[in-house]
């Protein structure tokens, strides 16, 4: 074992030599790739004694909210009045925001390309319908009664309970939405192509038919506001584009095996931990064999010296 005056000395040394170095590397960062420039940041903060390094967290980060401000839009969707224009812009952003590719777009430019259809159909026809309702009913029955040493029968009034069924004739209308969109990411230098088919159906009914007994009366229902319809297709479309930006983020960095080099391997690594559902999968795993860190402690002083946890 050393003593303290050693591991002191020690520890002067090794941050002697990590300063100079995190000073070559700084001066390098300019001509580097934005991951380079971060991992320079997260590991060079130690020898700064640097309490804590900030935490990325897509809609908390100021950049990527001021990226989102300078995003721009070209709409085109038949069937979606102008109105409608910058509730989509605001869930479509609001959701990528959300997604891993906003720490990764390079550029200030981001744009936002949406084309596609919104049509309605509506249909009537006349149905059917029964009500099964009970009535009581006053009926005869006959007892056998002895009169003057004689057997007769004699009537008596009894009730019942009688299930009967009310027929009528309906109108209904259904009304479906046939939505087909597909919107486009400029997004790192690269086309990402987010696509949405769905339909949205609502059947209404009506009739003026009135039968106090089986609890029939008059109906009259109309549909959903075509403004409330059309906040329900923005918002699928939004959750899908989510979805697929991170399913493409999945299979590009959290598939496959880790590259060579410690460099691209790194940034592999960290990329796929940006997904919340692989952090405790494929990223598990991959620490534990390109790191050798497999127990919780270790994780989490991992976690700390690459700045993805405050200290």
């Amino acid at each position: 074992k050393r003593n303290l005056s050693q591991i002191k000395k020690i520890k002067e040394s090794i941050e002697a030599k990590g300063k100079g170095h995190c000073a070559l590397l700084r001066r390098g960062v300019s001509n580097q790739k934005p991951f380079h420039a971060d991992m320079v940041s997260r590991v060079c903060h130690v020898f700064d004694h640097s309490n804590e390094v900030q935490k990325t967290e897509d809609r908390k980060n100021p950049f990527l909210r001021s990226l989102a401000k300078s995003a721009s839009y070209e709409i085109n969707v038949g069937g979606l009045s102008r109105d409608f224009h910058p509730n989509l812009k605001s869930q479509m952003m609001s959701k990528a925001e959300a997604t891993p590719f906003f720490n990764a777009v390079g550029t200030k430019d981001i744009k936002f390309n949406i084309v596609g259809t919104i049509s309605k159909r509506t249909n009537s026809v006349t149905a059917y319908r029964q009500k099964d309702y009970t009535v009581t009913e006053t009926y005869k029955d006959y007892k056998e009664v002895y009169v003057d040493g004689r057997k007769e029968k004699k009537a008596v009034k009894k009730k019942r309970d009688v299930t009967k069924t009310y027929t009528y004739r309906v109108t209904e209308s259904t009304r479906t939405y046939q939505i087909n969109l597909k919107a486009r990411y400029d997004l790192n230098g690269r086309a990402r192509y987010i696509t949405h088919t769905d339909k949205i159906s609502e059947t209404i009914v009506n009739h003026d038919n009135r039968n106090r007994r089986a609890g029939v009366y008059p109906q009259n229902e109309e549909f959903e506001s075509r403004a409330q319809v059309m906040d329900k297709i923005v918002a699928k479309f939004a959750d899908k584009a989510k979805t697929q930006l991170e399913d493409l983020w999945d299979r590009t960095y959290c598939q496959g095996d880790l590259p060579g080099g410690f460099i691209l391997a790194t940034e592999k690594m960290m990329k796929c931990r940006m997904l919340a559902k692989s952090k405790s999968s494929k990223y598990l795993a991959w620490q534990e064999t390109f790191f050798g860190i497999s127990q919780p402690d270790d994780r989490t002083d991992f976690d700390k010296f690459m700045g993805l946890e405050k200290q």
